[in-house]
């Protein structure tokens, strides 16, 4: 696959050569913060695409702020479709060559954008970057623990186990991003495991190691909190992956296995069946013919039950 040189296509003098993309639901004082965040970056031009998926409550102060700065920034209103639909409009939006997402809860250090842009002109070889962050939760300072701090490379070990790739510190190229499909649509959650495990399994990923993105974690709103068993989601993820990589398949299936064992175990405590779990575990110890004959009919299975309620 040939990707456009991004540091190569970079607009005239002057022009922005990244877009930050915000998807937007409610939290209007914390969006407003993650948007100054934007805006105040030194020492390069940005635009700020902004998608407001389906908010309750009025962000026209965020609108008003992106109108009144110069620049070409926009504030864009769908009906609520989900964290992925947003981020894969706002980047159908941007037309600059490079990308970086910003969930709506965090923000940037100044210098941040400067300084990815910068390690992608002496790094050429990567598309993809992310930053060390800082971390907080539930209004205190907490470290970053060392299993999000991966530094560069292949990491694609490291994504299958955890989301080891923070969407508010990734930079990549915009025709890398829209060569791999972007976001996938059909996940509420996991749906940045899901795109980081394509684009790890794709293309090595950058490391900066100073902390330039500003987390919060611990709100009552988040998604995380609201849905249960999200290892659902991964599951279905995996066997895609399997599907789709014959380099990587034993990985791939050792993590399957991991995963189905922990949702059994979650179901059973919960009081639930566990049979469908339990046979991704056995699909795993199939011979790879085997497997290919019976995997489209156990990822139907997993993939209608991401969507079921769980209650005993």
């Amino acid at each position: 696959m040939r990707v456009r040189d991004p540091i190569a296509s970079g607009g005239g003098e002057g022009a922005p050569e990244v877009t930050a993309v915000i998807p937007a639901h409610n939290r209007a004082e914390a969006l407003m913060r993650a948007v100054r965040s934007v805006l105040d970056q030194r020492g390069v031009p940005v635009t700020c695409v902004v998608v407001d998926d389906g908010s309750t409550i009025d962000l026209s102060g965020v609108r008003a702020l992106l109108e009144q700065t110069a620049g070409e920034h926009v504030f864009v209103c769908q009906s609520q479709q989900g964290v992925a639909a947003a981020r894969n409009r706002g980047v159908c939006v941007a037309t600059t060559p490079w990308i970086a997402f910003l969930d709506s809860d965090d923000y940037w250090e100044p210098d941040k954008l400067a300084i990815q842009l910068d390690y992608h002109r002496h790094h050429p070889e990567y598309l993809v970057s992310q930053t060390a962050e800082s971390w907080w939760r539930d209004g205190r300072p907490v470290p970053q623990p060392n299993i999000y701090r991966p530094g560069a490379g292949d990491l694609f070990g490291a994504c299958l186990r955890r989301c080891c790739l923070s969407a508010s510190s990734v930079m990549m190229a915009r025709d890398f991003y829209l060569a791999q499909g972007g976001f996938d649509e059909r996940y509420p959650v996991c749906e940045d495991y899901e795109l980081w495990l394509r684009l790890a399994v794709a293309q090595e990923i950058g490391w900066i190691e100073k902390p330039l993105t500003v987390k919060h974690a611990g709100h009552p709103d988040q998604l995380s909190k609201a849905i249960p068993a999200m290892d659902r989601f991964r599951l279905h993820a995996l066997l895609e992956l399997w599907r789709n990589h014959e380099t990587r398949r034993s990985l791939i299936a050792a993590e399957i296995h991991r995963k189905a064992a922990l949702l059994a175990k979650g179901a059973r405590k919960r009081g639930l069946a566990d049979s469908l779990y339990r046979d991704c575990q056995r699909w795993t110890d199939l011979t790879e013919a085997r497997a290919l004959t019976e995997l489209e009919s156990l990822r139907r299975r997993v993939e209608g039950h991401m969507h079921e309620p769980l209650t005993s």
